[in-house]
């Protein structure tokens, strides 16, 4: 599972780029806060923090939903913000999730949500 989700990272960063999006972070984590960015990328001046998943087809059905928390999207992403001052002042954020369902050796299905914290109450 751990190399299912290491190649879904891939595959998903892979999609960004040629999405024209810019990757600017890999799996970060922070030692005092639960949680990791699995990837931060730049979508014409956004900073899109990006939440991916990944499912097979051996006996899930169909797209994992693992959802996080709109307190924990927004405490990850100023935590990363912070430590990268680099990134800007006043820079636009979002919040993405890609699924990744795995249908064979090499080929999966990828499903992007554009700002999946946008409405009230949603999650990520």
């Amino acid at each position: 599972m751990k190399e299912m989700n290491k190649r879904a990272r891939k595959a998903a960063g892979r999609y960004l780029e040629l999405q024209g999006y810019g990757i600017v972070d890999k799996n970060w984590s922070d030692e005092a806060i639960a949680g990791k960015v699995d990837l931060v990328a730049e979508d014409g001046g956004t900073i899109v923090f990006v939440t991916v998943s990944v499912s097979g087809l051996d006996g899930d059905a169909g797209f994992r939903e693992e959802p996080l928390s709109r307190e924990q999207a927004e405490l990850l992403a100023a935590t990363w913000l912070g430590a990268h001052p680099d990134a800007g002042v006043d820079v636009p954020v979002r919040f993405d999730r890609i699924s990744v369902l795995v249908v064979g050796q090499d080929r999966a299905m990828l499903r992007h949500t554009v700002n999946c914290l946008g409405l009230p109450g949603t999650t990520c």
